[in-house]
């Protein structure tokens, strides 16, 4: 049996063993593991420049991007990157709140996404959608017609809707600045401090009161750029030197041709108007396109398909379609012109 002196020697070092390990865990700096990611950014959904009028000084072009990340204990680190892909090492593993702003040759925010994602002690990879338009643009259309066309005792006049694609809501003096300017055979329209976003704007020459000609153009807007573009009015007359003229408005990605069941359509005869797109780009098909017919520039109500059956006055006649993805707005317009003889 051991002594009680025995005991209580062993009994002592015992707490000093204890007490060492207790007093060097405190005094010890654990170092949290450290993890690194590579960000990509998808940027081709929103900022596509297939619209008819879409800005022309380059300001729809991402030049760089800048990503903030908002991490574990109010970690905040920015980067700016020019590439699609950058790679940030040295992060706490943990939630962190990735932020991306893709900014254009002015140094305006074009487009904005974000994701939250937990990071592991590995290399982690995500992928950012850009997904918002940030920040206002304006917008310049020149609108001409020919002088032959109207009596220079007409008074003149445009009336025009502009209305926004997501969720097709109509842009009033309210929400921007809007003037027109009309000399002769032409008008300007200057549309100021508009949202970025897209949008179809309709337009219909009116002589007394009387809508004339008419047509329905997509355009894009995005943050201090300017959109421009110059339309023409072609005004009705009865005239049968052709039956039907195809005008391509389309601007890539989605092109396509519109055929008629009748070549020379007759007064209140039904014919049927078909559009057909060419090569569709990668990872789109037709079952993902949504349509939408114009008439002279006014909406057909229910026309939201491929195809239309109607018919038309004397005269050469307008029609337009409207093309557009599901949160992308329109990829594209083409317009068809129907002479209709007796």
């Amino acid at each position: 049996m051991l002594s009680v002196y025995k005991k209580s020697n062993i009994i002592a070092i015992t707490i000093l063993i204890v007490c060492a390990i207790f007093l060097s865990s405190c005094n010890q700096k654990v170092e949290p593991g450290k993890c690194s990611i590579n960000i990509s950014v998808d940027a081709n959904n929103l900022l596509d420049r297939a619209r008819n009028i879409f800005p022309d000084d380059g300001s729809d072009v991402i030049t760089s991007y800048v990503v903030t990340l908002d991490g574990p204990n109010n970690q905040k680190i920015e980067k700016t990157f020019t590439g699609e892909t950058n790679s940030i090492d040295d992060l706490v593993i943990g939630y962190w709140t990735i932020s991306v702003n893709a900014m254009n040759n002015f140094d305006k925010v074009l487009s904005s996404g974000k994701k939250i994602i937990y990071l592991t002690n590995n290399v982690n990879n995500v992928e950012i959608s850009l997904d918002k338009l940030e920040g206002i643009g304006s917008a310049f259309i020149t609108y001409n017609w020919q002088g032959d066309q109207v009596n220079e005792t007409d008074n003149l006049d445009i009336i025009y809707t502009i209305a926004s694609l997501e969720g097709q809501k109509t842009i009033l003096n309210d929400d921007c600045i809007l003037d027109i300017f009309k000399e002769g055979n032409s008008a300007d329209l200057l549309i100021n401090n508009i949202a970025a976003g897209s949008y179809v704007v309709s337009s219909k020459l009116m002589s007394n009161g009387v809508c004339i000609a008419g047509m329905v153009t997509p355009m894009k807007i995005v943050s201090g750029g300017d959109s421009s573009d110059l339309l023409y009015f072609l005004v009705g007359d009865k005239d049968n030197h052709f039956s039907l003229q195809i005008i391509s408005n389309v601007l890539l990605p989605v092109d396509g041709t519109i055929t008629s069941t009748i070549e020379s359509p007759t007064v209140d005869t039904d014919f049927t108007l078909t559009f057909v797109p060419n090569e569709l780009p990668i990872g789109i098909s037709i079952s993902d396109l949504h349509y939408q017919w114009y008439y002279e520039g006014s909406i057909i109500e229910a026309a939201t398909t491929s195809t239309i059956t109607t018919n038309t006055p004397l005269g050469i006649h307008r029609y337009d379609l409207i093309i557009n993805l599901e949160n992308k707005g329109s990829i594209g317009g083409i317009s068809v012109q129907v002479n209709t003889i007796i």
